[in-house]
This record gives C-alpha cells, sequence and structure tokens, in this order.
C-alpha cells in the first residue's frame, strides 16, 4: 500500500454468516476512510476458495487488482490470495449512484 490507503480485514463467527453484519460494516469503514479520513484507495482481499469473503468483496463493489499465490499465512501454510481495491474515485461514483 502507498501513503493514504489502508486495507480492509474481517473475520466473524459462523452463527453469524449471512446476516450481512460484515457488508454493513465495510460500508461503514469505506465511508470512515473515504468520507472523514480522505483516502485515496481501500484495499481488501480473500484467500482462494473463500466464496463468502469474495461475495462480500464483490456485494461492496471493489474491483479486483491482482492475485499473489503461493503466499506464506500467519498461520503458516500458504495460500492464493485475491486482492480488490476501491478508489476514492469508485467511491463517489458508487455513491452518486445510490443517491438518485
Amino acid at each position: 500500500m502507498k501513503r493514504g490507503e489502508a486495507e480492509i480485514g474481517y473475520w466473524i463467527g459462523k452463527p453469524y454468516w449471512g446476516r450481512g453484519f460484515i457488508p454493513e460494516a465495510v460500508g461503514a469503514l469505506l465511508s470512515r476512510c473515504f468520507d472523514d479520513l480522505a483516502l485515496d484507495a481501500v484495499w481488501c482481499g480473500y484467500y482462494e476458495g473463500n466464496a463468502k469473503s469474495k461475495r462480500v468483496v464483490e456485494k461492496c463493489r471493489f474491483e479486483y487488482h491482482h492475485t499473489n499465490r503461493d503466499i506464506a499465512t500467519p498461520l503458516g501454510d500458504r495460500r492464493t490470495e485475491h486482492f480488490y481495491v476501491m478508489t476514492r474515485a469508485n467511491y463517489t461514483v458508487l455513491n452518486v449512484a445510490r443517491e438518485r
């Protein structure tokens, strides 16, 4: 990441899956990042095979950026991670479209 950028990460227990908590939280964090902190971009990623996290980044309208393969995770295994980004310009366009 560059100066003026941030990353959003999330985890939620299985009993709370599918209730819309994560997309709502990500939306609030995007608002904070762009509206209050004036950041230029926010990153979000998921590990390959995690369909629920993939759905969150798609639902929140992040755009695909790149994939890193065979990276070490904090748990000590190796995985493929897909990275998505939301720029300030895209966030602004999405908010204008929502207000209409």
